[in-house]
């Protein structure tokens, strides 16, 4: 148990440890490894499971082996990277995978990305120690990217008129809503801003629930965005809401008013 080595040892009893069956575990602690002539490094990056090659869930070649990445802390900016990596110039979402394009076969290989989204290649970003996931494949990570500029569509649902509404996004032709689980003014306000007003005046329930996929939960902008996908949110699909926390909001709209014109006199002069 507790085995630390400094990777120099030739064999695995040299490293540190406890000492032999001196340990606090059970058998599903139990370790195992991959071993692989090849050098031990992320070589490759894929994406699987679309017949659309600019999506899929997002797969890379470690050790020869091709292995998942966990969503857990997976972002905009780590699909930005993949999407960049493999050439796309322009990034639609980060999603998880099982809920798009089926769960992956074989180890999870990263977990806790946390790229900037300047990175040139995935395995630049930070992470976990690659193999220690303890993730199962129904968190498997998934991007959509494109090669042109594509803005995932949003819009107002059940209001007056486009200023109000719940918040609905359409991912790959379906729209779907947004938790309100850490929504607040500053989301609203990137929220309003993208569809073309001002600012936000409130967040409410008060437009009902709606039907079909809850998109987006536990969105966080900072407030500069231009668009709520680009705001640190779960990946999409990833919820523990139902459609009873639906958010929804008012932008700042000024009505237009109905003017009566005023009614004019035309002076008549009197003939002499």
């Amino acid at each position: 148990d507790n085995v630390n080595c400094n990777g120099t040892e030739e064999r695995l009893v040299d490293c540190a440890h406890n000492g032999w069956a001196e340990h606090n575990c059970a058998h599903g602690e139990d370790v195992g490894v991959y071993c692989s002539n090849e050098t031990a490094v992320i070589s490759n990056l894929r994406l699987s499971g679309s017949d659309n090659v600019s999506e899929g869930r997002v797969e890379v070649l470690y050790g020869g082996i091709w292995g998942s990445v966990c969503n857990r802390a997976w972002d905009f900016s780590d699909a930005q990277v993949v999407c960049k990596q493999l050439g796309y110039d322009y990034t639609v979402a980060a999603v998880t995978a099982s809920k798009f394009f089926g769960e992956g076969s074989g180890p999870v290989w990263l977990e806790d990305v946390a790229c900037s989204g300047n990175e040139s290649a995935l395995k630049d970003c930070e992470m976990a120690t690659i193999g220690s996931s303890g993730c199962s494949h129904s968190r498997d990570a998934g991007v959509i990217c494109s090669a042109t500029a594509y803005e995932i569509p949003v819009r107002l649902a059940g209001g007056e008129g486009a200023w109000e509404g719940r918040v609905e996004v359409q991912i790959r032709g379906e729209w779907g809503t947004v938790c309100d689980d850490d929504w607040d003014l500053k989301d609203a306000n990137v929220l309003c801003r993208s569809l073309g007003f001002n600012s936000a005046l409130e967040v409410t329930r008060a437009f009902g629930p709606g039907t079909g996929e809850i998109w987006l939960d536990n969105v966080q902008c900072q407030g500069s965005e231009d668009s709520i996908v680009k705001c640190r949110h779960n990946t999409v699909g990833n919820h523990n809401c139902r459609h009873s926390e639906d958010v929804g909001i008012r932008c700042n709209y000024i009505r237009p008013t109905t003017t009566v014109p005023t009614p004019t006199s035309t002076m008549v002069t009197p003939s002499p």
